[in-house]
């Protein structure tokens, strides 16, 4: 969205087969104006999560976990960060990125991705990264019971909120820590902490 309208858009591929971005996922992604129906940039591998922000445009390039940002210009892409997992979902507050991490199934639809040479050692959560020097300044990550994000969106004025997957098990339910740094009214962890929630 930009000024209230649909702006940008992502897609596998520029094909209209049944599978067609199957062929050559690692590079067929593209980034598309709405209004003028152009490519605005190529060579994603399944991006996700256009967003505009501060007067720039940010997109998840997914199958390699990186969060990168595009020159309108250009079409040129430059990584802001590299995160430890499948890149779906994004959120951005101030100088902060929230992005959604997920750890990938051995499918058809994960298979061959760039990130999935690293499937051992992905992980499940959010990661927050800094967006003028792109250190990741906060991650909370699941230990167990859930293995995919599809969506992140901040809280504005949730200084401790909690989740959950069930409220009639009270072992399943989460509590964000705050952290002690002036940071954690964003991040809900500490700006260079770690949470980890376990089911």
């Amino acid at each position: 969205m930009r000024d209230g309208s649909p702006a940008f858009v992502t897609v596998m591929a520029h094909s209209d087969d049944p599978g067609g971005w199957r062929r050559a996922r690692n590079d067929s992604g593209a980034v598309i104006d709405v209004a003028s129906g152009q490519t605005v940039t190529t060579g994603l591998s399944m991006p996700h999560s256009p967003r505009w922000h501060a007067g720039n445009l940010f997109v998840l390039n997914s199958g390699f976990g990186r969060l990168e940002q595009i020159d309108l210009e250009t079409g040129h892409r430059h990584a802001v960060a590299a995160v430890p997992g499948y890149a779906r979902g994004l959120a951005l507050h101030g100088d902060l990125a929230f992005v959604g991490l997920s750890r990938i199934r051995e499918t058809t639809t994960f298979g061959g991705a760039p990130i999935a040479a690293y499937h051992d050692r992905l992980k499940c959560g959010v990661g927050v990264i800094e967006l003028s020097t792109g250190d990741t300044v906060a991650t909370l990550q699941f230990a167990n019971g859930v293995e995919e994000i599809f969506d992140v969106q901040p809280l504005r004025g949730a200084r401790c909120p909690t989740f959950g997957a069930s409220q009639s098990n009270e072992e399943e339910v989460w509590v964000l820590p705050a952290g002690d740094d002036h940071r954690a009214d964003s991040t809900g962890a500490g700006a260079n902490g770690s949470a980890t929630a376990a089911g």
